[in-house]
């Protein structure tokens, strides 16, 4: 059995790195994660903290509070509609930390919604 492992690792089937990037990648893509919640996950599978660092880079910054928009625009349709402007406000920056976005960048895109959504 070692020596599979072995084989498998000098045959690059068993990296961490490259297992980080692509679960960055799909995690990023596909379920909406931030940063920080990537992070997390990956340290609680014992990846490195450096490698984790690496695979974050991944990431592109340019595109984050669009994706983070988007992703609180689902979940607010998803609510009801007679919730009040401050309880609103601090369900969706609730749901936008749980997903592993920062909270300053989660209120300032969180405050363009409800202003959006106010004014409807």
């Amino acid at each position: 059995m070692h020596l599979i492992s072995k084989s498998l690792a000098k045959d690059g089937f068993v990296d961490d790195l490259r297992f980080a990037r692509a679960f960055v990648r799909d995690k990023t893509r596909l379920s909406g994660w931030g940063a920080k919640k990537i992070a997390w996950t990956l340290k609680g599978k014992g990846v490195a903290d450096d490698i984790i660092k690496e695979s974050l880079n991944e990431i592109p910054s340019e595109g984050e509070a669009d994706r983070l928009e988007l992703i609180l625009m689902t979940k607010l349709k998803s609510m009801k509609k007679a919730t009040e402007s401050c309880k609103l406000r601090a369900s969706l920056i609730r749901f936008a930390l749980s997903r592993g976005f920062g909270y300053e960048h989660s209120v300032g895109v969180v405050n363009k919604i409800v202003a959006n959504f106010v004014e409807e």
